[in-house]
């Protein structure tokens, strides 16, 4: 009996242990559930026509925070209304002329997937539901136009159920705020850039560490979308966080520039450098901790602001002995200096923001930084996206196929969905394998479970268990799009509407017609693959080098974050931060920290040099800024030659020169001028491959 006790007290203990860890999942799966209930309950009592499309935007919208729900179900309603009322237009216009209808639909999804990948977050959402609305609505008013009005408010009226019962129990039940969240991801990201740091610069090889740390900050902004809706206090968090976001990306910035100087001298055998900066490096590390332990919140990060003023004072101290001191005073070490201070005054000021993150004043918003992206990337997704309808399109109006719409609708959705994801043909393998779950589930309830429904508490009962299994899969971020595919498929196919259906002909025809438009959208994903093909990566390559060249040649004074951040949004769209072990995608990278570092080294030079009135000084950089831009036009020997020689009549004007004002100029053009040399290579390689 005992040992039955003990047993048992184990099994409980086991139990309560898995439900505190999985306490996230459990809520997720419980209040879809809820949600979903009340949808079906207000679509029976509203006797619209198919209940399980509310049901199916409660699937779509329910998330694991309260932020996400209310914002992917704001802009999913403005994307609906604006597919049903494209729909209605085109069925007004071509309702009689089936070929012109379909090329305009054509268009329309093609402006609507170029939209989403131009676009990011939920933005990019309600484009993806604007073109595939166009097909939910518009494909059935083709085969009778009189009902379309009543196609369009029916779709609208169970959409609108659906985002309703979401976000209301999504906020009133367990509601999980984006804010929270925010502040531990902004946590987590510090310790993990604080262990980056803790390693000694002889010893880094941190390309792929800053690439984890930038995809860290685009999914820090996807989280910022979500908290738009929440409360004031959520939004002023998602301003703080823009600006962390921007000081970060400096502060990284510099830090990779540094790591590449030390590459440099350690290559060149410049040990007593070396050794002088890696003691000053491990200075500003201890800085950055206290007692010997990552920074984790607000009052050790003010603690760490005094002990950085401390050894900034102290750095400044050892700048000017180091000028007292021929020996020690190297442009090497001059150069590795101001990269240090630079450094530390850039985590200083993160820091100053970091320790303010709970305070609730309001904050400004920040100056918008526009949107980058590569537009051929942008146009060809839009022309893969308007092949397919045309295609299956095709298929149906030749065939006379019953199930053409259900397909046609599918490979839209597929296509419009993942043409912003990092690996879109690996994506919709795993919805369809999600797919295939769910016609098992679907076929298992509608044909065993529902045909023994006879009300509305064993209809629950019935459908349930698929739902739960599918949100089980929803709460997992690493399974969250084989969930997506169960829900899809499972709630597309449950036979209940006004009545209940269990013809098993229809439902095979439907679910095979779904597999066929998913393995439509997955052969165009192949055939139109814009994240592995090389040529499209080349010319991610140039856009990279032309914001070098924009900043060489600008006459205005550029804004680094502004800079840093059209870079990381180009290599992030291209994908390649994704798939850093590819030869193609390192390639992407290496131009990305090369053009990176060029680009914050003439953004700061310039800066400096405008405040200076010294008419011979800004002719020399204005000439020097020419040949470095035509060295990234051209990535020729001869234009590198040029830019060398050119940075050289600088450097020797400054050499002639004194006073403190020009000192970081001068190490700033001695590194920029290294970090040319040392990537000659890759110019020749780039030009001979144009």
């Amino acid at each position: 009996m005992t040992s039955h006790l003990q047993s048992l007290t184990m099994s409980t203990q086991s139990l309560w242990a898995w439900c505190k860890k999985e306490s996230m999942m459990l809520t997720h799966i419980g209040k879809l559930c809820l949600a979903g209930i009340l949808a079906i309950l207000l679509s029976l009592l509203f006797d619209l026509e198919q209940p399980r499309t509310a049901l199916i935007t409660v699937a779509i919208v329910m998330q694991t925070h309260s932020g996400m729900v209310l914002s992917k179900s704001y802009y999913r309603l403005l994307g609906t209304i604006a597919g049903i009322g494209m729909s209605l237009l085109l069925v007004a216009l071509f309702a009689q002329q089936p070929f012109l209808f379909l090329i305009s639909m054509a268009l329309w999804i093609g402006l609507c997937t170029a939209g989403s990948i131009i676009l990011r977050d939920h933005q990019s959402y309600a484009f993806v539901l604007a073109g595939y609305t166009l097909c939910i609505v518009g494909l059935p008013a083709t085969l009778n136009a009189n009902y379309s009005f009543d196609i369009a408010m029916n779709r609208i009226s169970e959409i609108m159920i659906g985002l309703v019962c979401a976000t209301t129990v999504s906020e009133l039940i367990l509601p999980r705020r984006m804010g929270e969240t925010i502040a531990h991801a902004l946590r987590q990201r510090f310790i993990d850039f604080t262990y980056l740091l803790n390693t000694s610069i002889t010893e880094q090889n941190n390309k792929v560490a800053v690439m984890q740390l930038m995809n860290d900050i685009f999914r820090l902004e996807s989280y910022q979308a979500s908290s738009t809706l929440e409360s004031d206090q959520s939004r002023s968090l998602r301003l703080k966080l823009t600006r962390l976001n921007r000081e970060f990306m400096s502060l990284a910035t510099s830090h990779h520039t540094l790591i590449e100087l030390l590459r440099r001298l350690t290559e060149q055998q410049a040990h007593t450098t070396i050794t002088i900066l890696n003691k000053i490096y491990q200075r500003l590390v201890q800085s950055i901790h206290i007692n010997g332990q990552a920074i984790v919140n607000e009052s050790q990060a003010q603690l760490a602001i005094q002990q950085l003023n401390h050894l900034e004072n102290n750095l400044a101290e050892s700048t000017h002995s180091n000028h007292q001191s021929p020996s020690l005073n190297s442009p090497e070490l001059s150069t590795g200096l101001v990269l240090i201070r630079r450094l530390l005054s850039e985590i200083k000021l993160y820091l100053t923001t970091y320790s303010a993150l709970s305070n609730n004043q309001p904050s400004f918003d920040p100056p918008p930084l526009g949107i980058h992206f590569e537009p051929l990337s942008a146009l060809l997704g839009g022309i893969r996206g308007a092949l397919v309808l045309v295609i299956m399109a095709s298929v149906w109006l030749l065939s006379a196929w019953p199930s053409g719409i259900e397909a046609i609708t599918m490979a839209v959705v597929a296509t419009t969905l993942f043409a912003t994801s990092p690996a879109p043909s690996k994506t919709v393998k795993q919805f369809v394998i999600g797919g295939f779950i769910g016609a098992l589930l679907g076929y298992w309830v509608n044909f065993n479970l529902l045909v023994e429904a006879n009300d509305f508490t064993t209809l629950i009962i019935a459908i349930l268990p698929g739902i739960v299994i599918a949100s089980a899969f929803t709460a997992k971020p690493d399974k969250a799009v084989i969930g997506a595919g169960m829900f899809i498929i499972y709630l597309s196919h449950l036979g209940f509407s006004k009545t209940y259906q269990d013809n098993q002909l229809a439902f095979f025809n439907d679910v095979i017609a779904d597999f066929i438009g998913l393995f439509c959208s997955a052969i165009m994903y192949q055939l139109m693959d814009l994240q592995s093909n090389s040529w499209l990566q080349k010319r991610t390559i140039r856009s990279l080098q032309q914001l070098v060249v924009d900043a060489c040649l600008t006459t205005q004074t550029l804004r680094r974050e502004k800079f840093e951040l059209a870079a990381r949004e180009l290599i992030y769209r291209s994908g390649s931060t994704h798939k850093v072990s590819e030869k193609t995608d390192q390639q992407v990278i290496t131009w990305f920290f090369i053009c990176l570092e060029m680009g914050y080294l003439i953004i700061n030079i310039q800066k400096e040099i405008i405040t200076l009135n010294n008419t011979i000084l800004h002719n020399l950089f204005n000439s020097m800024s020419q040949t470095l831009a035509q060295l990234f036009k051209q990535c020729e020997e001869s234009s590198f030659q040029e830019c060398i020689t050119s940075l050289d009549k600088l450097l020797t004007y400054l050499d002639h020169e004194e006073g403190s004002k020009y000192y970081s100029i001068n190490s700033e053009l001695r590194l920029l001028k290294e970090a040319l040399i040392d990537n000659q290579r890759f110019f020749v390689l780039q030009g001979e491959s144009s």
